[in-house]
């Protein structure tokens, strides 16, 4: 769904394409990487390279490069004194973390997705190869014996490509730049661009209080979930809806997106740009969108790896440390969430090898359909109903090495329940305390759950994690903080088939991946963990089933 401009040939301010146009990107762009031993699915295969998509890649290439020495220039791997630790083995255990390492990891992942069409999203041939590479390190390592978890999942997907034209007097003119959102109606239908009668934004019933049945619904994004909008304009009796930027800051480009659930018709998402001009128009303009989709039942896993085991270690306080394993199917993610998946991995692998005394029996695991709704720790965390009091508290590591990085922390004392406000505030002053003691910048990001920490938080587990930035713009302010450029986003590739192992910077991704060993470190080695996590917890809370709050956790940009 993601397209360039062209030309035009009707009054609509270049928003169809012509055959000057630039290619979209492709989901195979023919990259070379070391390629180490992966499991690979018996239906992959690698695919050529497509010519016009090379030059695309070579521009964000060059474009990701200028902000990762951007960055390198200014913030470098600090050597200072670590902050105050109750263990002298987390010293050893802090440097035991090589970004070298991680990029073995991040690799594997990047050979997984390029023999697997391309990504390695859930329930698909990717994401499996994935989960084998995860067991297989796991386990040629010493650290565990691993466990799946699998569970089912109800997957979104295009049966064919989607398409959207103006359609004028003597001939259709395709609009490219689009995306279909997840869980998008079928449907082949025309009608006239209309906005809302009431709020553009259409937020309301009433805003369609006067919208004429059969029209296109041209509404713009903000205020609201896409869902709302769309179940408002096809409840007027709207044929198909379009959502468009706000024309605000990052929110410029295609918007992409997810309903939650299967629509009554066509919805894309287009450009601020795109959305202005159709509504701007002189004349009524007449739109087709044809998109034919399916909702398709498939299994998919978590990985859990308790370490250590045994009747003398403590499992009554355990650390569950997560991190999504799947991308989207749009590329290979290996910043999203390749990276938090890698550092967890290496975590997990020094942790064994290593000398710390360990108090608090750690849990890593690796989540699946994160990409689709938290779905894989949603269901950790309801499978573990009768043994959630066990669980002191939760690290989530989503993203470490976007290339226009900042160094994220969780504002724990943002936390909107209080019972576990005081613990999130403790945790964030670990990685605080790293980032200060290596005289490094950091930046406290928003709690609100929209990752995998998220259903542990519903149910009254203290959390915390890490965090370098999505497709939201670095500020003035930012760069001179963190270096790297303004006005350009944390992660450029966010979301799409060029977040590969170009896509990383090296820098953050270490000086990240010894913030979460620090952190995990010194909570592991703590026999008084209760002093820093104590909660006013309920059982009735923990208790609660998270399938019913899904609708809550909207992850980052996703949902409105």
């Amino acid at each position: 769904g993601v397209a360039v401009w062209g030309l035009s040939a009707v009054g609509l301010g270049g928003i169809v394409s012509s055959d000057n146009g630039m290619a979209d990107w492709d989901d195979h762009h023919g990259m070379v990487v070391d390629e180490p031993h992966v499991p690979r699915s018996e239906q992959g295969g690698l695919v050529p390279a497509n010519g016009k998509c090379i030059l695309c890649l070579a521009l964000m290439i060059l474009l990701v490069s200028i902000i990762i020495f951007a960055s390198a220039v200014a913030f470098f791997v600090r050597d200072g004194e670590l902050p105050f630790s109750l263990s002298d083995s987390v010293e050893d255990y802090v440097d035991s973390i090589d970004s070298d390492r991680i990029m073995e990891h991040l690799k594997a992942f990047q050979a997984i997705a390029d023999a697997n069409g391309g990504n390695r999203a859930a329930g698909l041939p990717g994401y499996d190869a994935s989960v084998e590479y995860v067991v297989m390190a796991l386990t040629e390592n010493d650290v565990c014996e691993p466990q799946i978890q699998e569970f089912q999942i109800f997957q979104f997907e295009e049966v064919r490509p989607s398409e959207f034209h103006v359609v004028g007097a003597d001939e259709r003119l395709p609009i490219e730049e689009f995306s279909t959102m997840t869980y998008s109606g079928s449907g082949n239908v025309v009608g006239v661009a209309s906005p809302p009668t009431g709020s553009p934004v259409g937020c309301n019933a009433s805003d369609f209080s006067r919208f004429i049945p059969g029209h296109v619904a041209v509404v713009k994004r903000g205020e609201c979930t896409f869902a709302e909008k769309a179940t408002n304009a096809f409840a007027s009796g709207a044929v198909g809806v379009v959502i468009f930027n706000e024309g605000t800051g990052s929110r410029m480009g295609v918007v992409y997106g997810t309903l939650g659930s299967l629509q009554d018709g066509p919805v894309f998402g287009t450009s601020y740009l795109v959305g202005e001009s159709i509504l701007a128009s002189s004349s009524s303009v007449q739109l087709s969108m044809m998109a034919d989709t399916a909702v398709v039942e498939r299994t998919t896993a978590n990985i859990i790896c308790p370490w250590p085991v045994g009747e003398e270690v403590k499992t009554d306080k355990q650390i569950v440390v997560g991190s999504h394993l799947d991308s989207v199917p749009a590329g290979p993610g290996i910043n999203d969430n390749g990276s938090g998946s890698a550092t967890n991995l290496e975590l997990a692998i020094q942790m064994a090898q290593g000398s710390l005394e360990i108090a608090n029996q750690v849990v890593f695991c690796w989540w699946g359909a994160e990409e689709i709704g938290l779905l894989g720790s949603e269901n950790y965390v309801e499978s573990r109903r009768d043994t959630l009091d066990q669980i002191a508290l939760n690290l989530n590591f989503d993203m470490t090495g976007s290339p226009n990085y900042i160094y994220g922390v969780y504002n724990g004392s943002d936390a909107e329940d209080v019972t576990i406000r005081k613990a999130s505030y403790n945790i964030e002053r670990l990685f605080v305390n790293y980032y200060e003691s290596q005289e490094l910048p950091y930046k406290l990001e928003p709690f609100t759950g929209r990752s995998d920490y998220g259903p542990f938080i519903e149910v009254g587990i203290p959390a915390g994690g890490l965090f370098t930035g999505a497709e939201v713009t670095k500020t003035e302010e930012e760069r001179i903080k963190f270096g790297g450029l303004a006005n350009a986003a944390y992660d450029p590739c966010y979301h799409k088939a060029c977040d590969t192992v170009y896509n990383i910077d090296h820098i953050a991704l270490l000086n990240n991946g010894r913030a979460a060993a620090y952190t995990l470190g010194t909570l592991s080695t703590m026999e008084d963990i209760d002093e820093l996590v104590a909660t006013s917890q309920s059982t009735d809370r923990r208790g609660r089933s998270l399938l019913q709050q899904h609708q809550r956790l909207w992850w980052k940009d996703d949902w409105m």
